[in-house]
């Protein structure tokens, strides 16, 4: 009977506490009428401060938008070409001198400089002072082409790649054309000639690669029977008494001239060459005696300067079979 009675308050207190509500913490949780509302509905429905202000479109990039940000570039910046460190394009200085053949000074023309970097597009030119030209802020660590022309003068071309000369060389970036007393960087190749020479070379193929005639086009108008008499086409390898090492001379060909005399066409009477199509451009071209040009001078060796070296035979593999480009006016 006593246990009976001492078990009673700590029933009492167990019942009480199950009557009494808790949250997850273990507090009495929010009062009913705060429960209905559900998460679903909470997630789902959009904030009305969001519906009312619509979020704008990126504007579009301004050439201005480009250009250093807090660490050097933006992260929406386009792609860049890759460029090598020494193009300075604060510019910088180049000279040189022009020189003939017989190493005498050209005294006046022109030099053009082209940027052969489609990235550092530069182009300018200058004219030549005394036997001198120079240019002046000009980009570094590019690939130029130099091509310097004047009056009665076949053009020659160098390529060169000037640097910011940072230690003040006075025989940096300097370029010559030809070789003479004071040249600081010769050239013989680059050289100037006013006599006159073969610049291009064609091969004229029908079907079947037939070979039907070729082209040639000179430095200057040509005195045409210098050119004619003495002109040659052979094959190294063939037996001396054959008709391909003594060569085709202008007995086998149809010749015509274009109107000023620079371009020379040579077509095979007959309509082609018995030669086996495999072995034309093994064939060789050269002069048997001088040729000379409208002004009377001369050239009997060195005829070809199709390409950078001159050449006194040339193979007519290194001739084109495309027609010739425009010649700038």
């Amino acid at each position: 009977m006593k246990a009976s009675f001492a078990l009673l308050p700590l029933l009492l207190i167990l019942n009480a506490c199950q009557s009494i509500p808790t949250g997850v913490s273990g507090q009495p949780s929010a009062p009913p009428s705060s429960l209905p509302v559900q998460i679903s509905s909470i997630t789902s429905k959009p904030s009305p401060q969001a519906s009312l202000i619509p979020i704008p479109s990126a504007p579009p990039l301004l050439s201005s938008d480009f250009g250093p940000g807090t660490k050097g570039e933006k992260l929406h910046d386009p792609p860049m070409p890759i460029i090598a460190p020494d193009l300075a394009m604060e510019g910088t200085q180049f000279s040189g001198r022009v020189y003939d053949d017989r190493q005498q000074a050209i005294q006046t023309g022109v030099v053009t400089a082209q940027s052969l970097n489609q990235n550092v597009p530069y182009e300018a030119s200058t004219p030549i002072v005394d036997g001198v030209y120079q240019f002046n802020r000009t980009p570094t660590g590019v690939q130029i082409k130099l091509t310097v022309s004047t009056d009665g003068y076949a053009p020659r071309s160098r390529y060169i790649v000037p640097t910011s000369n940072k230690t003040g060389d006075p025989n940096a970036n300097h370029f010559d054309f030809g070789t003479g007393p004071v040249a600081i960087d010769p050239a013989p190749e680059a050289a100037l000639t006013d006599r006159p020479e073969v610049t291009a070379g064609r091969l004229i193929l029908g079907e079947d690669f037939a070979w039907q005639g070729l082209a040639l086009r000179f430095s200057e108008p040509m005195e045409r029977s210098s050119v004619e008499n003495s002109l040659t086409v052979f094959h190294p390898d063939s037996p001396i008494d054959s008709t391909e090492r003594n060569g085709f001379n202008q007995a086998h060909f149809e010749l015509s001239w274009n109107d000023d005399d620079t371009e020379l066409t040579l077509m095979f009477k007959g309509g082609a060459a018995s030669v086996d199509p495999s072995l034309v451009q093994e064939f060789l071209m050269t002069f048997n005696s001088a040729i000379q040009d409208k002004k009377g001078v001369t050239r009997s060796s060195e005829f070809f300067r199709t390409g950078t070296y001159a050449e006194t035979q040339i193979p007519l593999i290194r001739f084109s079979r495309e027609a010739f480009p425009a010649l700038e006016k």
